[in-house]
């Protein structure tokens, strides 16, 4: 048996949603939790890439700020240094970068444009369909 290494391209969700930085933070929660995603990458309006923000940056500047912070601006708090990964990058690698890091998302881009997320819950996904690969699980109505 032959297993098929996954790529990035294959694991990530692409055509992520993005938000502007003059955004409120209560439009990126609403945001999210509508599409139910966790990280939302920051871009101006010609869409070049400016940081990342994620559901627990907004939730801790809700605790800090308490009701006010709602109508704070996305620009107040998101992490303008994210980690940004070409769309051929090995997976293994970015992966690799996100646990050393510690941190929960990688944007991929094609071409200096946004093309997709890489979240830990993408890696979870591509490692659960390998283990399957690997290893796969009882047909369906079968007794282990």
């Amino acid at each position: 048996m032959r297993l098929h290494s996954p790529t990035l391209a294959g694991s990530m969700s692409p055509f992520p949603y993005s938000i502007q930085p003059d955004a409120t933070l209560r439009d990126a929660r609403a945001m999210m939790g509508e599409h139910d995603i966790h990280h939302l990458p920051v871009t101006d309006p010609g869409g070049r890439i400016l940081g990342m923000i994620s559901d627990a940056d907004v939730l801790l500047a809700g605790q800090l700020a308490g009701e006010e912070a709602g109508a704070a601006l996305v620009e107040t708090v998101y992490a303008r240094e994210p980690y940004v990964v070409d769309l051929h990058a090995d997976l293994a690698e970015v992966v690799a970068h996100m646990a050393e890091a510690r941190i929960g998302s990688a944007i991929v881009t094609r071409q200096g444009k946004l093309a997709g997320i890489l979240t830990h819950t993408d890696v979870c996904r591509a490692l659960a369909a390998l283990l399957h690969e690997i290893d796969p699980p009882p047909e369906s109505g079968r007794v282990a």
